[in-house]
C-alpha cells in the first residue's frame, strides 16, 4: 500500500471507530473515484491537524468524543466539505450500517473447515474418519452418478452437488466453484478430497493467487487416517 494511502487509512480510523479492514475498502473505493486527489489533500490536511500539539490534539478529541463516533460521521464530513461524490457516499453509508444477519452468518463461518469432495473418484476411501469430524466443519459432494447422489443425501452429512456426466465434469466444477469460494473468504480452511492429482496443479495455483498456506488449502486423499 502506497505511503498515501496508508496515511488515509489511519486517518479513517482515527476520526471513526473504522476496523483497519473497513478503512482499507473506503480508501479502496475512493481510490476509483473522482474525486481521489482531493481527499487525500484533504487526509494531509487533517493529519497535520492531528499532529499540531498534545493540548489541541486532547481538546479536539474531548469535542469530538472520537472514540464514540460513527462512520456516518465521515460521511458527513467528507459531504460537508464537498471531497466526496453521491457514489461513495452510498457506499459509505452501507458500511456504516450495523451488520446483517448474512454478515454475521459469514463471520460465523470464518473459523470453520470447508472439506470438498470428488464424490466420483474413491468416495469410500475419502470419507474414511468421517464419524470423527468437528460439528463445525462443512462438507460438500460433488457427483455425477445418480445412484451415488441418493446415497449421500441419505446420509445426509453435507451438501450434495449433482453434476452432469461429462470428461473431468466433476473437477471442472470443483476448480470453478472453489474460486468463488476463495474469493468469499469465508472459510479458514479448504480441502479437496480426492485421489485425483490433477487438482495439485491448479490448486498450488489458487494458493499463489490467494496468497495461501497449504494448510489452508490443499488436496488431501482422505478425509483422516482412522490409523
Amino acid at each position: 500500500m502506497h505511503k498515501s494511502e496508508s496515511q488515509a487509512v489511519r486517518y479513517i480510523m482515527a476520526w471513526t471507530d473504522c476496523t483497519r479492514s473497513e478503512a482499507e475498502s473506503v480508501v479502496f473505493t475512493l481510490k476509483s473515484s473522482s474525486v481521489y486527489a482531493d481527499f487525500l489533500r484533504s487526509v494531509a490536511r487533517g493529519m497535520a491537524t492531528l499532529h499540531r500539539g498534545e493540548v489541541e490534539r486532547q481538546r479536539m478529541q474531548e469535542q469530538l468524543r472520537l472514540k464514540e463516533l460513527r462512520k456516518h460521521d465521515l460521511i458527513s464530513h467528507f459531504y460537508e466539505s464537498k471531497k466526496i461524490d453521491n457514489s461513495v457516499i452510498s457506499y459509505l453509508t452501507v458500511i456504516s450500517e450495523p451488520q446483517s444477519t448474512e454478515s454475521k452468518k459469514k463471520e460465523d463461518t470464518k473459523k470453520k473447515k470447508l472439506y470438498i469432495f470428488d464424490a466420483d473418484n474413491h468416495i469410500k476411501e475419502g470419507m474414511s474418519g468421517i464419524d470423527y469430524r468437528d460439528e463445525d466443519d462443512v462438507f460438500i459432494f460433488y457427483a455425477t452418478q445418480p445412484g451415488l447422489i441418493v446415497k449421500l443425501k441419505r446420509k445426509n452429512i453435507g451438501e450434495v452437488i449433482p453434476v452432469k456426466s461429462g470428461k473431468q465434469a466433476v473437477d471442472m466444477r470443483i476448480l470453478d466453484d472453489l474460486n468463488k469460494i476463495l474469493v468469499d473468504k469465508d472459510y479458514e480452511s479448504i480441502f479437496v478430497i480426492s485421489q485425483d492429482k490433477g487438482f495439485d496443479e491448479p490448486i498450488q495455483k489458487m494458493r499463489c493467487r490467494y496468497k495461501l498456506k497449504k494448510s489452508n488449502l490443499d488436496r488431501i486423499d482422505k478425509f483422516c487416517d482412522e490409523e
